[in-house]
């Protein structure tokens, strides 16, 4: 084989995209998708305590596509499930000991509780699974990125992955992958 054969061929397994980078877990991480409920994300909903005035809205993102925009306007009461939250529940599976990149956009205004959190559930036994961070989101879009290593078998029907806090506030999402 000549060298500029192997050059060509050595210079397009560089670039040609690894399993990683075409294999997004979350669904409707753009929030596109608008198909089920008209107006809300396919695959997310808000969640929290019934006391707790939330609303889940899309609006015009960071790239002139879809957001997602979670807005708290009332906050009392304390408890596990008084918390302002976005999810998608029944979606990603993550195998023990393997590596993940959770990456998205944010932006955020007023809320009171500073920072937002982001985690993924093990929904059988209530437990973490890989991804705990906190992160305090600007008024200005900002990408924001983590690395996590699952530290256990999570089946999709098991998961939750949530964005969350305590207290009233705006929180925008875009491009979660």
């Amino acid at each position: 084989m000549s060298r500029a054969a192997l050059l060509v061929l050595f210079l397009l397994a560089a670039t040609a995209p690894g399993r990683a980078d075409v294999t997004n877990l979350v669904a409707n991480g753009s929030f596109e998708i608008s198909l089920d409920r008209p107006g809300l994300p396919d695959h997310w909903s808000a969640a929290g305590n019934r006391a707790i005035s939330q609303q889940l809205t899309l609006e015009t993102g960071r790239d002139d596509k879809r957001c997602v925009k979670l807005a708290c306007t009332e906050f009392a009461g304390d408890g596990p499930d008084f918390h302002v939250m976005l999810c998608q529940v029944g979606q990603v599976s993550v195998h023990r000991g393997q590596w993940y990149r959770l990456t998205f956009w944010a932006k955020a205004e007023g809320i009171k509780a500073g920072a937002v959190e982001v985690a993924l559930t093990d929904t059988r036994r209530w437990e973490n699974a890989g991804l705990d961070e906190g992160f305090l989101p600007g008024a200005q879009w900002q990408p924001f990125e983590f690395l996590f290593r699952a530290g256990a078998e999570l089946p999709a029907v098991a998961s939750r992955l949530q964005f969350w806090f305590r207290g009233t506030g705006l929180l925008w999402l875009d491009d979660v992958v």
